[in-house]
């Protein structure tokens, strides 16, 4: 198996040096052969919850919950707040996935698409007014494209009353997040947050709790709002949590600096689209472009390939119908910039040689 130097797959992530040591203190401690009812594992529980807050910068009157993966996440959302209709701004394969857990749930959902490489027209968008949920992707990880913080205040204002769902999957814990333009967010842990898969959080604001109360569906208790909100209250869940990750959460988080994780990603964005490389952006918008995934569009994408695997660096292909066409290179926390360095020095060897041709 090719073992990389580093990767540069947009997830999971490239594990950093001081979190492969904390799996270690994690496996060292006995924490995951104790009870998850013991106080020990509340006391986890708590330290995980609160550096994360804390870290994040997550109002205090959202609720952490806790789920399995983002995709999970999606349906549990919609369980909770829609009893019947949904509106999705689609604009890559993580949104529709978000309108098609809708439909296989039986919602009246209605999509909203985009040409996958431009801004988000959303102002076109035909919203219904009985609609009790949009849901947008801050950061597309299939295109590499972000709703600017401006254009989503703006959906804020002009749609203030159904609640807004926003898929932070690729943001959480790279960027700073726009909490004041939604209600509820969620995100996996194993992109800018630089942790192994198999957790995810989902942030919710009061008003949707609320709204949870009045939706009366198909639901399993361990994904009911009201009981994970019930349990959260003592840093429990109904069901067996991630333990492993619970408590690996809590030691990264603790050291967590966001404003300073925030000026690398954007600095190392910087350095990533300015390279004079025969590529191009797939979004077409400097504005909308993803600091922490780059997509971009190339005519040899196994060449590519080979070019990085032949330094040792791993990075990562198109994503679905994208897969031919483009190449993705993952900046997240985890990544250095001496590491990214090391990869376009490498890639511009490549780029001269054939030019030379």
């Amino acid at each position: 198996m090719f073992k990389p130097k580093i990767t540069f797959n947009p997830g999971p992530s490239q594990i950093a040096p001081h979190t492969i040591q904390a799996i270690h203190e994690v496996a060292d401690s006995g924490i995951l052969s104790i009870s998850h009812r013991s106080p020990e594992m509340t006391v986890l529980g708590r330290e995980a919850l609160e550096n994360t807050r804390k870290s994040l910068r997550i109002p205090e009157d959202f609720v952490i919950l806790l789920q399995a993966s983002a995709t999970m996440a999606m349906d549990t959302i919609l369980r909770n707040v829609v009893q019947k209709k949904s509106f999705h701004f689609v604009n890559g394969a993580f949104s529709e996935r978000f309108y098609q857990t809708s439909l296989g749930i039986g919602h009246e959902a209605e999509q909203f698409v985009s040409d996958w490489s431009k801004p988000i027209s959303w102002r076109e968008a035909q919203v219904p007014a009985d609609t009790e949920l949009l849901a947008v992707t801050h950061i597309e990880t299939s295109t590499g494209t972000i709703w600017p913080t401006e254009e989503l205040e703006e959906l804020r204002t002009e749609y203030a009353e159904p609640l807004i769902a926003m898929d932070l999957t690729s943001s959480l814990g790279g960027i700073h997040i726009p909490w004041h333009c939604a209600d509820i967010f969620f995100s996996s842990v194993q992109k800018c947050m630089g942790l192994p898969s198999g957790m995810a959080l989902l942030i919710v604001n009061p008003r949707s709790l609320n709204k949870a109360k009045t939706v009366h569906g198909s639901l399993a208790a361990w994904q009911d709002f009201s009981v994970m909100e019930d349990k959260i209250k003592n840093y429990q869940t109904l069901e067996t949590p991630n333990m492993f990750l619970l408590a690996l959460l809590g030691k990264v988080m603790a050291n967590w600096d966001m404003d300073y994780v925030d000026a690398c990603t954007r600095e190392k964005a910087k350095i990533l689209f300015e390279q004079d490389f025969p590529w191009q952006s797939y979004q077409k918008d400097s504005l909308w472009v993803a600091p922490t995934v780059g997509n971009f569009t190339v005519e040899d994408t196994e060449m590519w390939h080979k070019w990085a695997r032949d330094a040792g660096y791993l990075i990562g292909k198109g994503y679905g119908k994208l897969r031919s066409e483009c190449i993705r290179i993952a900046n997240f926390p985890s990544v250095q910039l001496d590491d990214l360095q090391s990869l376009l020095n490498a890639l511009m060897v490549h780029v001269n040689q054939q030019e030379a041709l």
